[in-house]
């Protein structure tokens, strides 16, 4: 991505604090309420599977369950593979392709962030005599 960028030109991410998920450990989390879509009822859950090693491959499993008008309830899931990483780590890699992080609001205690990196200013050419 960063080969895209011009002189002046800036990447915007955004990213969970892998850091909180990982401190939390392997879980299950279930949402508190009923989710609404289409005129259909469903409960939304997060089966969290974090590895000893960040480097390692982490698993979250997203289970919807939907109940039906007559009280039955039909799952669907999906199994996503992650590979956490380290707010630093991130910076580090923006700064290994030239990239220089503008502006943050990574907070060691808050779930997500926005980073703005951008490559610097090419310097003015001089003016053809």
């Amino acid at each position: 991505m960063s080969r895209l960028l011009g002189p002046g030109g800036r990447l915007v991410l955004t990213s969970r604090n892998w850091a909180l998920d990982r401190s939390a450990g392997s879980r299950v989390e279930v949402r508190d309420r009923l989710v609404r879509r289409h005129d259909r009822d469903a409960v939304v859950s997060y089966y969290w599977q974090i590895e000893q090693r960040w480097e390692q491959e982490h698993v979250l499993e997203i289970v919807v369950a939907r109940i039906e008008p007559e009280g039955a309830v039909r799952a669907c899931s999906e199994r996503l593979s992650i590979w956490p990483y380290r707010y630093e780590d991130l910076v580090a890699q923006l700064r290994s392709v030239g990239l220089t992080v503008q502006s943050t609001t990574f907070d060691p205690e808050t779930e997500g962030y926005r980073v703005v990196a951008g490559r610097d200013q090419a310097p003015a050419a001089e003016p053809a005599r």
